[in-house]
């Protein structure tokens, strides 16, 4: 499965249902700027070494750049001591 494609298909349809259906960006710098620092507080919010993982995409439909935190990943690892794993959500970030 390319997760890429599902991510995108997942912010499209929900981009139906509401004007804002997450964080748009209008560059790839200002994404990765923001979904990067967003990593960091997922990867301290689950105590462990290094931030989570995530990707930064464009998606055509919306004419914008947006980005995703790896939660399956972070929380999988085994120093990660639980956490609160709707953080990025909460922010405004899709999860995978």
């Amino acid at each position: 499965m390319n997760i890429v494609e599902a991510v995108i298909a997942r912010i499209v349809r929900r981009s139906t249902e509401t004007k804002n259906p997450c964080k748009l960006y209008k560059s790839k710098e200002a994404a990765e700027k923001a979904v990067s620092k967003l990593a960091i507080e997922v990867g301290q919010i689950h105590q462990t070494k290094l931030p989570a993982n995530y990707i930064v995409f464009y998606i055509d439909q919306l004419g914008a750049w947006s980005g995703a935190i790896d939660i399956n990943e972070i929380v999988s690892r085994k120093e990660a001591i639980g956490g609160y794993v709707a953080y990025a959500a909460s922010k405004g970030f899709y999860t995978f």
